[in-house]
């Protein structure tokens, strides 16, 4: 028996979405296309991702000796730089490119016509760019954290505000489509795996992100009005760091978990082995990443002193092995074909496995690494990570994303690299937590030139190496925008869900027909029969 169906064509119920618009300037800002609204997402998410890094650079560069680098004038301003790359990796960067491959693809992967409210969709990345743009704004009036100046800070609290509710709208719109915009038969149990893994963390993050617009607002009225019990400039990012904290930080690697899922079984040329099992695994890590409530500005003991934190780090553990389990055993039954999304998803993997153990020894209070650089660690490597991710989806997904290959050399070398550049900064920073070194940021602000010399050259190494391999991966998706690479097939690489039952790239409607789904994998079983499925 096949695997897909199709219906006769009925009336649209998705409302107001509009057919591509690639002419003026005026038909791009009005686009009601889930397609580019996504791309859009995902080209500006990559630029704020260079600047983020660019700053990091200075960051690290700033850490060695205070003889060889003197770019800033004072510790303040290195600070001030610090809170631009975090933030901005996180909520400019990794979180936007995410929800740009979720608002192009989950609506293929689920056969729907187009996105669930996409004009919201569509508010919600003009919002979060004019929020973006008066962020970085913010901090060049000297405002943030540590900010001197008070209309700054102010502006760079308001302008946070602003952007986290268009990333909120924008990630609605994904979760919502995956819940109530599938195609006939396709159950929850039925969504491809990067769509269920979108929405395992889209829900963690429309649980999470309110949190921290709450400070925030307690942060901008009190400021504003000079109480200063929230909004004293020194003390605000210790109430808003807690989201680059574990296990919050790493809520960005969720969909990396749903990227490698979907692209292993593919490139292994099997059925993915133990399919229930994977999803629930991915819904079991994606909820301990919620972290609202270790929040150390809050807490009244050390958090590593609390079992519940203990017990959440060690338990994050078992739902990546059961997942590494689960891929190796679809792997065996297939072939190791080391394209280059394979290569990439696998690193993703690895360096999220990696993150589960520091996280597990900075929650062990014997250790002492909570609170030391060894935090730093762990925020950048799980930002880098997500980035590795981002990657492995452009490489697997370039097909559809813009009708052509991005290159598989390209894929393996910036992937790498950037897997490399986040282990060498993971390293350095735990050694360096080793020896008492505080995290950036905590205590006094003079500490930053206190860290060990030899680490914070090797953090500049780190990043570095992960900044050459996101200028390459940059490149590689731009000469694909631009044309520059070979045509791609409608399903190049024999894939097993719904976006390779379109044309690539796919036409404003998406699909000329809505299939019928019956199994997890229908275009897998429309070309072999489902006997080895487990």
């Amino acid at each position: 028996m096949t695997a897909t169906a199709t219906r006769p064509e009925t009336e649209d119920d998705f409302g107001d979405h509009a057919a591509p618009t690639t002419g003026a300037l005026p038909s791009v800002l009005g686009t009601g296309d889930h397609k580019l609204v996504g791309l859009l997402f995902l080209g500006t998410g990559l630029l704020f991702l260079i600047v983020s890094l660019v700053a990091g650079l200075v960051v690290a560069f700033e850490r060695l000796d205070p003889a060889v680098a003197d770019v800033v004038s004072n510790p303040t301003d290195v600070l001030q730089l610090l809170a631009l790359e975090r933030f901005g990796l996180l909520f400019l960067g990794v979180l936007p490119m995410f929800v740009g491959l979720g608002l192009y693809l989950t609506p293929l992967q689920v056969g729907a016509p187009t996105i669930a409210f996409p004009r919201a969709a569509a508010a919600g990345l003009w919002t979060w760019l004019i929020g973006a743009a008066l962020q970085l704004a913010s901090f060049g009036i000297n405002g943030g954290p540590w900010g001197g100046e008070p209309d700054g800070v102010d502006l760079w609290a308001s302008s946070t505000i602003l952007l986290l509710g268009g990333l909120l709208l924008a990630i609605v719109c994904v979760v919502t489509t995956v819940v109530a915009h599938r195609a006939p038969g396709m159950s929850l149990r039925r969504v491809p795996l990067l769509s269920w893994s979108m929405l395992v963390a889209g829900s963690i993050w429309l649980a999470s992100i309110p949190v921290l617009l709450g400070d925030l607002v307690l942060i901008l009225v009190d400021h504003s009005n000079g109480r200063l019990a929230f909004g004293l400039n020194m003390e605000l990012w210790g109430q808003v760091s807690w989201v680059l904290l574990a296990p919050t930080i790493l809520m960005v690697t969720v969909p990396v978990l749903g990227v490698a899922a979907d692209i292993i079984p593919v490139h292994a040329g099997a059925r993915q082995r133990f399919h229930d099992g994977v999803l629930l695994a991915i819904a079991a890590f994606g909820v301990l990443t919620f972290g609202a409530w270790a929040r150390p500005m809050l807490a009244t003991d050390p958090l590593t002193e609390e079992v519940l934190y203990q017990g959440v780090a060690i338990t994050l553990l078992l739902p990546l092995l059961l997942l590494i389990g689960a891929w190796g055993n679809t792997v065996f039954k297939g072939r190791l074909n080391l394209s280059g999304p394979m290569v990439a998803s696998i690193l993703g993997v690895a360096l999220i496995g990696a993150l589960a153990l520091v996280g597990i020894a900075i929650a062990i209070p014997q250790t002492e690494l909570a609170g030391t650089a060894a935090v730093d660690g762990v925020a950048t490597a799980a930002l880098l990570a997500a980035v590795v991710g981002v990657i492995a989806a452009l490489g697997h997904w370039s097909p559809k994303l813009f009708g052509r290959f991005v290159a598989d050399g390209a894929v393996k070398a910036s992937s790498t690299l950037v897997f490399l550049g986040a282990v060498v900064v993971l390293a350095a920073e735990v050694v360096a937590g080793a020896y008492d070194h505080p995290a950036l940021g905590a205590g006094p602000i003079e500490s930053l030139r206190d860290t060990a010399e030899a680490m914070g050259a090797v953090v500049l190494g780190g990043y570095g190496i992960a900044t050459l391999g996101v200028l390459l991966a940059a490149l590689a998706m731009l000469t694909s925008t631009l044309g520059n690479g070979d045509d791609a097939e409608d399903d190049p690489w024999g894939g097993h869900t719904l976006e390779w039952a379109t044309a690539s790239p796919p036409p404003p409607e998406n699909f000329v027909e809505v299939p019928m789904v019956t199994s997890a994998a229908p275009m897998l079983d429309a070309r072999a029969p489902e006997e080895d499925a487990s």
